[in-house]
């Protein structure tokens, strides 16, 4: 078991809720990885010229 601050021990509840958290986050890393390829491939797409002016800005305001 893994002490909480020095004072007092961790209840399997909050253990549980930790590991739930820590899930989620990797699920968010999943998909700030995502975005981010997304984002790359729409600049990529900019740069050629391909997206229209309103669709920047619909990107931008989402």
């Amino acid at each position: 078991m893994e002490k909480k601050r020095g004072q007092r021990w961790r209840t399997s509840e909050e253990k549980r809720r930790n590991s739930e958290r820590e899930r989620e986050r990797g699920r968010g890393r999943e998909r700030e990885r995502s975005s981010e390829k997304q984002e790359k491939q729409s600049q990529r797409m900019r740069r050629k010229g391909l997206l229209g002016m309103e669709e920047l800005y619909k990107k931008d305001g989402a």
